[in-house]
């Protein structure tokens, strides 16, 4: 439900502060992530970058109902 979806989303996001999640207009669950360094510097290449975003993805997925 909704309400359920909502308290998922507050849950997740006290958790993970570095990331933001919310319900778009069409009702699904979006996620925005900003990292300012990765080990005190930016990650250099695409593939740290991939590996940055799965990880994050993963985080956010182990919070979810369910999983």
């Amino acid at each position: 439900t909704r309400q359920e979806s909502f308290e998922w989303i507050n849950t997740a996001s006290s958790q993970l502060n570095y990331a933001q999640l919310w319900i778009d207009e069409d009702g699904d669950i979006a996620v925005m992530y900003s990292v300012a360094e990765w080990n005190n510097k930016c990650p250099s290449s695409f593939n740290d970058h991939v590996g940055l975003f799965f990880s994050i993805m993963r985080s956010v997925e182990a919070l979810r109902p369910g999983s």
